[in-house]
């Protein structure tokens, strides 16, 4: 229960815990329902976790949404794994943190058509979220070059 305001305030930007209490109240509900050992556990293998050098192998499209506001995993991570597997796509969304499908939750569709293989229907899909929102997508490997969706 102690760790409840910092993981809400890692989880979600002050705008969103303010005007979104029942949603914010649904996360900490299953926060708190999470044995805390498990939670120890598995925060304790992605701290040690280095897959680095695997990511060359993935060869799917990769789409790595990030939250700029996101300090778990932060907007370098996103690049770097973008960059790093073979046909990767980083999506840098601003005002956001760490659960950002939440926050947003027509992400979802864009993650969606992302899926099933409709890469343009989700970056379009995101351009569609940019009327509301700055968004800046970073090619990966495929497309090095820094673009503004709108």
């Amino acid at each position: 229960v102690r760790q409840v305001p910092f993981q809400a305030d890692r989880w979600f930007t002050e705008t969103f815990r303010a005007k979104q209490p029942t949603q914010l109240r649904r996360v900490v509900r299953t926060f708190l329902a999470t044995d805390s050992r498990a939670h120890a556990e598995a925060s304790r293998a992605m701290g040690w976790l280095d897959a680095r050098e695997l990511l060359p192998a993935v060869s799917a499209p990769t789409l790595v949404l990030t939250g700029v506001e996101d300090y778990a995993t932060p907007p370098e991570m996103g690049h770097y794994l973008a960059d790093h597997v073979q046909n990767g796509k980083a999506v840098i969304l601003p005002a956001l943190r760490h659960l950002s499908l939440i926050e947003q939750p027509d992400l979802a569709d864009a993650v969606r058509e992302h899926l099933q293989g409709e890469s343009e229907a989700a970056l379009a899909a995101i351009a569609a979220i940019a009327a509301r929102r700055t968004v800046c997508t970073c090619g990966g490997t495929s497309s090095p070059a820094t673009e503004e969706v709108a």
